[in-house]
């Protein structure tokens, strides 16, 4: 068992680190945070300096730990995903042995993860830790451990707010209580202590119970939260919200990776279409697999919705919950049809289904013209890895620490590894300040609900004055008119094909 383990972890360490040149910008914000952490014990993009744009104060919190051992915060990233592969590997194989007896369902879910190119792509984001949560949260479910499924959900909500959502279904679909009184009064008939006062919990105190361990775990974040960082919700929630990319939502969001990624996006939801098979069977005994779908289900809708109400733009990340539950409930449904006394072909025929989605993945690394890949299956990043950490290190040699520059573009790769300060409003809050001002203005239940947010938040410092301006464009620039200019970098990705990087004393 151990050696089996010692293997897997090998290999998915050696898996994850062909990924390592191709590390999405917003990635490098969680790295910058968690070096940040790391190095000086300070919570924010810079030392000395509060922000609070980490979506995820648990995965930095992991990613930091994690940095203490690893050669550097990149590496950290890679090592955190695979602790949390192979724990979610464990998670999938406890889910299928409980439901079918066999590993039919636990291989397929976790090797079309595995090689699922929407999620390889969110690689240092929160995105594994919170699908490994998930897988965590189903097991507890089954398994009927009330209160660590009460602390995994917080852990849940920690590793991303809209975790919150996943509990209200949880909450509203299960029945802390019910079964358990069952089971506590039969056994005290059984021993005869009926009639001396022996009372289980009942079904409502069972839902109570959950509401109040789920609230205690959240409660000391939440409170240095509010009172520290001015705000119980992270900065990028304001900065995202109703913020769609010229008139593209959340709601979009398939549609143009289908456009722009259509094989990366079909491979995505590759087990999609085999839902419908849950449908068709002939057993309509198992009970504990239409729990599952009912949960995942539900949660889908509830999280679809939730996100196109709010209306952000189409970060592919934010796709990553609804892409892992149509996996997961393809893979349940097959699952439900696989049978390992059935004929021979028909068994090869669902054993290659994980197959497809290995090769699919493979074709990613065949196509991608150099080796380790330079860009994520799925990205809008507007300059490769590569491109930015050249740009980054020419910063980091010719100018001085203590240097402002304002930015415009994408500032998580190049602060990481410039180390200088770039200025815009994911790094300074000050640039912020005007957003989070009107959202406290807004009247109503929302303005209401926005002052009791922001109730600690006091005035923040200006960013500026800035010494030079640094500029991203996704489209060429006539150098020649832009006045001060230092130096020009010309970018390109598969999202943007024919950008530029302009470098300008001011």
């Amino acid at each position: 068992m151990g050696l089996g383990l010692g293997a897997l972890v090998s290999l998915l360490v050696a898996y994850l680190s062909c990924f390592k040149r191709s590390l999405i910008d917003d990635a490098f914000i969680t790295l910058q945070y968690a070096s940040t952490l790391r190095h000086h014990l300070h919570w924010g993009f810079f030392p000395g300096a509060v922000t609070n744009t980490a979506t995820s104060p648990l995965n930095v919190v992991l990613t930091a730990l994690f940095g203490v051992i690893a050669p550097d915060m990149v590496d950290a990233a890679i090592w955190l995903a695979s602790a949390e592969l192979l724990a979610l590997a464990m998670l999938l194989g406890t889910l299928s042995r409980r439901i079918f007896g066999n590993l039919y369902f636990g291989v397929v879910a976790f090797l079309t993860t595995l090689a699922n190119p929407l999620l390889m792509s969110t690689i240092g984001l929160e995105a594994l830790l919170y699908i490994t949560l998930m897988a965590a949260t189903l097991c507890l479910l089954l398994l009927r451990r009330w209160p660590m499924l009460a602390v995994c959900l917080a852990l849940l909500t920690l590793t991303r707010p809209d975790g919150i959502l996943l509990f209200a279904v949880v909450l509203g679909l299960a029945s802390p209580g019910r079964e358990d009184t069952q089971a506590a009064a039969r056994g005290a008939a059984r021993q005869g202590a009926a009639r001396q006062g022996v009372i289980a919990p009942s079904w409502w105190r069972g839902r109570l119970s959950l509401v109040l361990i789920y609230t205690l775990c959240l409660l000391p974040w939440y409170l240095f939260a509010w009172i520290h960082f001015g705000s119980l919700l992270p900065d990028t929630f304001f900065l995202k919200v109703g913020n769609p990319w010229n008139s593209l939502t959340f709601a979009h969001g398939f549609s143009l990776y289908l456009s722009r990624y259509p094989r990366e996006t079909l491979l995505s939801l590759m087990l999609v279409p085999f839902i419908a098979l849950w449908f068709l069977r002939g057993d309509r005994g198992l009970s504990q697999v239409s729990l599952l779908m009912r949960v995942l289900g539900v949660y889908a809708v509830v999280y679809y919705a939730g996100y196109a109400l709010l209306g952000p733009g189409p970060y592919h990340w934010y796709y990553a919950p609804l892409v892992t539950v149509g996996a997961w409930m393809g893979a349940l449904a097959l699952a439900s049809q696989y049978h390992p006394a059935a004929p021979f072909f028909r068994r090869v025929a669902w054993l290659a289904i994980p197959a497809l989605a290995v090769l699919g993945m493979a074709t990613h690394f065949v196509g991608a013209g150099a080796f380790p890949p330079t860009e994520a299956p799925i990205h809008t990043n507007w300059a490769t890895h590569d491109q930015y950490e050249e740009i980054g290190l020419w910063l980091r040699e010719r100018t001085a620490p203590t240097t402002k520059i304002r930015l415009q573009g994408e500032v998580g790769t190049l602060v990481y590894y410039s180390q200088r300060h770039l200025i815009e409003p994911f790094s300074c809050r000050g640039e912020l300040e005007p957003v989070l001002r009107r959202f406290g203005a807004r009247t109503g239940i929302v303005g209401m609900l926005m002052r009791f947010n922001f109730f600690w938040l006091g005035r923040q410092e200006p960013c500026g004055p800035f010494d030079e301006d640094l500029v991203g464009s996704p489209r060429p620039v006539d150098t020649a008119a832009i006045p001060g200019l230092v130096r020009s970098w010309r970018t390109s990705t598969k999202w943007i094909a024919d950008g530029v990087v302009l470098f300008a004393h001011r």
